[in-house]
């Protein structure tokens, strides 16, 4: 309830050393840390919000549910590419289009 919280902690120290072992299989793996991919010290378990750029389908980061602050980034080379990397996930709990392209955004989002 504290207004200066800017991160939360994970529900409990098994799903810390989870993500924390997501994340290191990634990079064993070939993907790169962009910030972050750290215990932040302190009560409580915490970890810094994470991006990870590079990732495959090979690593366990996109195969498995993340339940903490990580971002893992894949990189396409167009929007067919980009529609068949999000609908290859078998959880489906989000996605956004970012566009300037009301129409264009529309239209893609009705293929996720």
């Amino acid at each position: 309830m504290d207004s200066k919280t800017t991160i939360g902690p994970l529900v409990r120290e098994s799903q810390r050393q989870a993500l924390i072992r997501q994340v290191e299989d990634a990079k064993l793996k070939g993907a790169k840390i962009l910030a972050g991919g750290n215990i932040i010290e302190g009560d409580g378990y915490f970890y810094e919000p994470t991006i990870i750029f590079n990732v495959s389908r090979e690593m366990d980061i996109l195969r498995e549910e993340l339940f903490g602050p990580v971002a893992p980034i894949i990189v396409v080379e167009n929007e067919a590419e980009a529609i068949q990397e999000v609908n290859n996930s078998e959880f489906g709990l989000g996605a956004s289009i970012w566009t300037g392209n009301f129409e264009r955004g529309l239209n893609l989002a009705r293929e996720i």
